[in-house]
């Protein structure tokens, strides 16, 4: 949350959001990919500052609307991700200090487009990059569900264990959590996308029931529980942007994220266009009963509609489930739908080795990590971030300032 004033003007982030263009990714790290980077993270504040604090203003999200730029976040997104897998792996032992620019912009891109996507406006006019949107988010919420137990469960070192980690070890651990950050901040983009699911085309219905099985996915989330950390009668729940300590007696009541997997399932189960669509076989009736579980009194009282997903799953374990009728089967199999091609257009065909050897020396050199170093710790200072990108944002300006000569 932005606790000072409004960082930025309503023409300030209009010009912002305006000049917002997709770069390459083999630019990435050019001038004019660290400037727009910067405008971003700004613009993400700024979203953050509008919705927190309850303004009632909009603006941000409606300059994205207006100027048609929700496909150039989606770009960026996409861009990102690619250039961690692909490029990064090869530039990493030469970027010490220097990769909170590079790494954490995936954090800010996702930050931005939760909030920009709260307005229902944002989702439908998102075009056909809602479709990328989507598997993007499938990804990540398959990465939450591949979580290792070992990370569900509490780890306190005391101090002579973390002098000992390596800073191989500490990077490790930081990239981790970054990236877990950023896969629950996938699943409530995709909550905002689901919960405008009556409003948005049968291209979307069949991504989410069809191609990426998303119920399933949800379905795991809520039994694995990837938010829960667990120890010697101690539990944490990953909230706000944090983990926190929770009672025991405590531990059913809702966080935000598992409200939201909840509303989801809701969706996705109940609603009568997703249940024709959902082929319901042994294994998908086998998982989504499972639920069964977790919906006790006290859950249903948070959510009161929880009650029709608890009846849909007892119509699926008395066999009773939805059908689609022969003419909608024949109409669904004859349906030209779009289909996404901006991430194949952005890894397709190209020579990531020569791309990182390109970037090395804007990356990797020491004029350019003190440069990188200076940019950063510039705006973090400028800028009371607080909760948008979690505490590491503020211990990320100190570690810099360290490094600076």
């Amino acid at each position: 949350m932005i606790a000072s004033a409004s960082m930025l003007t309503d023409f300030e982030t209009k010009e912002f959001i305006n000049d917002l263009q997709p770069v390459p990714i083999e630019n990435i790290g050019n001038r004019k990919w660290k400037q727009q980077r910067e405008r971003l993270e700004q613009i993400a504040a700024q979203a953050s500052y509008n919705l927190s604090n309850n303004t009632g203003n909009e603006f941000v999200s409606e300059h994205f609307i207006s100027y048609e730029k929700l496909p150039v976040l989606v770009h960026e997104l996409l861009v990102i991700e690619t250039w961690k897998q692909k490029v990064y792996p090869l530039l990493k032992d030469k970027m010490q200090h220097a990769s909170y620019m590079y790494l954490h912009f995936e954090q800010v891109l996702t930050n931005l487009l939760q909030f920009v996507l709260y307005n229902e406006a944002a989702v439908t006019n998102m075009g056909e990059e809602l479709l990328e949107l989507c598997d993007y988010c499938y990804r990540k919420i398959a990465w939450l569900n591949n979580r290792p137990d070992d990370e569900k469960i509490i780890k306190k070192l005391d101090p002579k264990e973390e002098i000992q980690l390596s800073n191989e070890e500490i990077e490790r651990r930081q990239e981790i959590e970054s990236e877990f950050k950023i896969c629950i901040t996938a699943v409530t983009i995709m909550w905002n996308i689901i919960k405008e699911l009556p409003q948005l085309g049968m291209a979307i219905h069949n991504n989410l029931m069809i191609k990426n099985d998303v119920p399933l996915a949800f379905v795991a989330l809520r039994c694995n529980e990837p938010w829960v950390k667990r120890g010697k009668k101690v539990i944490q729940k990953f909230t706000h942007g944090e983990w926190k300590e929770i009672k025991r007696e405590d531990s059913q009541i809702l966080t935000e994220i598992e409200g939201q997997i909840w509303t989801c399932l809701y969706v996705l189960l109940c609603d009568q266009d997703c249940r024709k669509k959902y082929k319901y076989d042994t294994h998908r009736k086998e998982e989504i009963c499972k639920l069964r579980r977790y919906l006790n009194d006290t859950i249903i009282d948070q959510i009161p509609q929880l009650t029709s997903v608890a009846r849909a799953i007892e119509e699926l374990a008395m066999n009773v489930e939805p059908a689609a009728t022969t003419e909608e089967a024949f109409r669904q199999s004859l349906m030209i739908e779009p289909q996404p091609e901006l991430l194949f257009s952005i890894s397709h065909g190209k020579d990531w080795k020569a791309i990182a050897s390109e970037q090395e020396s804007r990356l990797c050199s020491d004029e350019a990590r003190r440069e990188d170093l200076q940019r950063m710790v510039k705006l973090l200072d400028a800028f009371d971030f607080g909760e948008i990108d979690g505490a590491e944002v503020e211990e990320a300006a100190v570690n810099m300032k360290n490094f600076l000569p």
